[in-house]
């Protein structure tokens, strides 16, 4: 898994919603191979340095622009799903490392 997300995402998120791209950044920091992250709703504060109701605005930032989905939002744990580049490449042009 790269390091960042490709520049196109970076771009989308800093022409049409800047102030998610600092989540959108540390999201990607902490997901797995598979492209899904678990955020316990008890360290937005500590982990992102905002607060829940902040965070949640920038995450809905990032699901309209469709980078993001939200998988389950139980009572404690937010589950996410990112946007990768293999979900817009036809599975014949995906090579796995």
């Amino acid at each position: 898994m790269p390091d960042y997300p490709p520049l196109a995402f970076i771009k989308q998120i800093a022409t049409h919603c800047p102030t998610s791209l600092y989540v959108y950044l540390l999201l990607w920091e902490k997901i797995d191979t598979l492209g899904l992250v678990s955020i316990a709703k008890r360290d937005i504060k500590l982990d992102y340095l905002m607060s829940p109701s902040i965070f949640t605005k920038n995450l809905l930032a990032l699901v309209r622009e469709g980078l993001v989905s939200i998988i389950e939002d139980e009572k404690e744990i937010i589950e996410l799903e990112l946007v990768l580049w293999t979900d817009f490449a036809p599975e014949s042009d995906i090579k796995l490392i």
